[in-house]
This record gives structure tokens, C-alpha cells and sequence, in this order.
């Protein structure tokens, strides 16, 4: 199923590039097929092991007040880890589709993106963070778009009580208000670029004040693999012609380019920079479709 859904996604995105149009129908079916997986799922990832064995352990998650109390509420129910997963993933997929279905247009493009970087990685294995992510995309983001930031921010600490992590979204309504040229984002790619040696400082310097983040500099390390990838991506976008960006693309291009100063001083751990730079560059796909 995962290969026919990926087949289904990589034929209707091409269809879309060179024809310009989408297919409601193929959407919804590859839609479907998504939460389904989501649902069902067994196994994915190493986190679905860890929290089964927390969610049947009373009281041992103690980390985010919001997961912990709806775990704890589900588990004293007497509701099975499989059954409570099936729940999440549900509602994870259905935070994410005003997104893909509204914001996206219905448009398979920004949904391969997202099949092919993210769902594996998130909403079918972090579980929470998979969570935060569709939070964002589908209920936070529109009201940024309406620039109703009381609202936000007031949501935006809920979905912190399900992953610290989200904290990172705190900046993205002065990120949207950032008017940068063209000479100012290459000039800073390179100082940023630059300082990814001292990643390292930075994370002691986070480890110092936060325990969760010492244990993932202990489990992960420098990526230069990740680091290329990130600096290749970037480079595209600043070099695409000023005369393609709109008002909406220049705003996104803002956040992605923000999503790679975090994670260039945050690199001596890959993995606490892909954590905090995935709530930018979620946002790749819909900046490709609007360009396209």
C-alpha cells in the first residue's frame, strides 16, 4: 500500500506540473489512504515501541502536561495502546487537512513532499510531534494568515503541552513581517553557513538548561549529510528570480530560510535540528506549488 500511494502521488504530481490542473478525486483517494495508514499502523518508527510501553505504565510520562493527561485519561479507560494510537493518528490527519485541502489547493505536490520527508518521520512515528505539526499547519497557520495572533498564541501554548518543541512557533508572525533582499539572504546563508562549527557551543549551552535536550545530544550527533541537503535546498530557493515570488512566496521563503538558520546552530545534533527546523520547512511543499 505504501508503494501504490507513493506511485499515485509521484504519476498526479507530474500531471499537475505539466498539465496545471488537480484531480479531487485521486486527493481525496490518497487522502483516505493516509489516515488509514496512520491509523493502522504497527511498529513505525522506534517511538511507537517507547510510548506503548509508557502509555502502559501509569504515571511514567511526565514530560508534556497535555499528552500525559490524555494518556493517563485513555489508559485508566481501559482503552488499548493500539486503539489509543489509532485515535491519534486519526485526528493528527485531520489536524493536517485543512492544510493539503485548502491552503495546498488539493494539489498532490505538496502532499508527495509530505509523504516522502515527514509522514514516516512524524505522524506515523513521533506521534506527538506528528501531532504539533498538523496543529500547525491546519488550525495555527490560517490564523496567522488572518493576523489573528492573540488566538494563536493562545493555542500555540496548548499544542506546547503536547511537545515543548512548538515553542520554536513563537516566531513565525515576526518571521511573516520580515522584508529581506535578496543580497541580505545570501549575505546571511553565508555568515550562517559559517558559524555551523559552533553548533557544537550551542547545544552545550541548550544541554546546560535542559535535560531532555542533553539526552538527545547524547543520542545523535553532527549530520553533514543533512547539513549539504539543507544548504543545497536553501541555495535554490534564494536563487530563484525575484520577478516569481508574490507576496505569499516571499513570506514562506522567509520561513524556510529561518527554518535553516535554526538548524545551522543547532547542527551538532541532527536530530535536535531536524526537531526544531521541521515546523519551517513543512512548509516547502505549498512554497513549490504556489511557484509552480
Amino acid at each position: 500500500m505504501y508503494y501504490l500511494v507513493f506511485i499515485l502521488l509521484l504519476i498526479f504530481s507530474m500531471r499537475e506540473i505539466y498539465t496545471g490542473k488537480t484531480n479531487k478525486f485521486i486527493f481525496y483517494t490518497v487522502y483516505f489512504s493516509l489516515i488509514f495508514i496512520a491509523a493502522f499502523r504497527f511498529g513505525q518508527n522506534g517511538d511507537y515501541f517507547a510510548y506503548g510501553y509508557l502509555y502502559n505504565n501509569e504515571n511514567s510520562f511526565d514530560k508534556d502536561i497535555g499528552y500525559s493527561l490524555l494518556t493517563e485519561w485513555f489508559s485508566k479507560m481501559g482503552i488499548p495502546y493500539i486503539a489509543f494510537v489509532a485515535f491519534f493518528g486519526i485526528v493528527t490527519m485531520l489536524f493536517f487537512y485543512p492544510f493539503f485541502a485548502n491552503t495546498c489547493k488539493k494539489s498532490m505536490i505538496p502532499l508527495i513532499i509530505f509523504y516522502t520527508y515527514i509522514f514516516f518521520i512524524y505522524p506515523t512515528g513521533g506521534i506527538r510531534q506528528g501531532f504539533t505539526l498538523g496543529f500547525l499547519v491546519g488550525i495555527l497557520f490560517p490564523l496567522l494568515v488572518k493576523k489573528k495572533y492573540t488566538t494563536y498564541y493562545l493555542l500555540l501554548i496548548l499544542g506546547c503541552t503536547f511537545h515543548l518543541s512548538m515553542a520554536i512557533c513563537a516566531l513565525f508572525p515576526w518571521i511573516l513581517r520580515l522584508k529581506i533582499s535578496k543580497q541580505y539572504l545570501w549575505l546571511s546563508l553565508l555568515i550562517f553557513t559559517l558559524l555551523i562549527p559552533l553548533s557544537q557551543y550551542i547545544g552545550g549551552f541548550i544541554s546546560s538548561f535542559m535535560e531532555r535536550g542533553s539526552g538527545y545530544l547524547e543520542e545523535n550527533t553532527y549530520s553533514t549529510i543533512s547539513i549539504i541537503v539543507r544548504i543545497l535546498i536553501i541555495t535554490s530557493i534564494i536563487a530563484i528570480p525575484k520577478r516569481y515570488f508574490t507576496e505569499s512566496t516571499t513570506k514562506l521563503r522567509n520561513i524556510l530560510f529561518a527554518g535553516y538558520v535554526f538548524y545551522a546552530l543547532l547542527s551538532s545534533s541532527s536530530l535536535i535540528a531536524a526537531r526544531i527546523e521541521v515546523y519551517y520547512r513543512i512548509f516547502e511543499g505549498i512554497f513549490l506549488f504556489i511557484l509552480l
